[in-house]
């Protein structure tokens, strides 16, 4: 369960890029948590596959410049499902309960990932999420400062590199 967000995408890029190379046409979507960014309490295991399927996107965006193929990460915040309520130890016990990432429901993830199709982007952050709670490097803030924010998306830059995939 853990490996899966990481080896799935692995997988499929491996099984679809060739594809998507030889016809200099194709966006992957790869869906991520705001643990890519920050890592939060009881979560390693969590969060070090969510930083290796982070990972995997950055350097597809290296390798892909130039060939047609991009690569999406789309971060959302908590989605309301059971499978967080599930979990002993889901971030919102370290904070007391309180949700620390903005929550959305599936529909809503549903309708971001559909604009990312429609018009790709490197990163796209939804519900918009505070710079400081994404920052990369240096001390993180942990789960305790996350806090919600709007309604909107992050959109980031473009990548560089050429492909090791076909």
């Amino acid at each position: 369960m853990v490996a899966a967000p990481y080896l799935a995408a692995s997988n499929l890029c491996q099984a679809f890029l060739p594809d998507m190379l030889e016809r200099r046409a194709g966006l992957l979507i790869h869906v991520g948590s705001p643990a890519s960014r920050i890592p939060w309490p009881a979560a390693t295991s969590y969060t070090a596959m969510r930083w290796a399927l982070r990972g995997l996107h950055e350097a597809l965006c290296q390798d892909l410049v130039g060939t047609g193929v991009r690569s999406c990460h789309v971060v959302f915040g908590e989605v309301s499902s059971p499978y967080f309520g599930a979990q002993p130890d889901h971030p919102q016990s370290a904070a007391g309960g309180r949700p620390v990432v903005p929550v959305v429901t599936p529909e809503r993830c549903a309708e971001v990932i559909l604009r990312t199709v429609r018009r790709p982007r490197r990163e796209v952050v939804h519900p918009f999420m505070p710079p400081a709670v994404l920052r990369d490097g240096g001390d993180r803030a942990g789960p305790n400062a996350m806090a919600g924010g709007g309604d909107g998306a992050e959109a980031r830059g473009k990548g560089s590199g050429a492909s090791d995939w076909g």
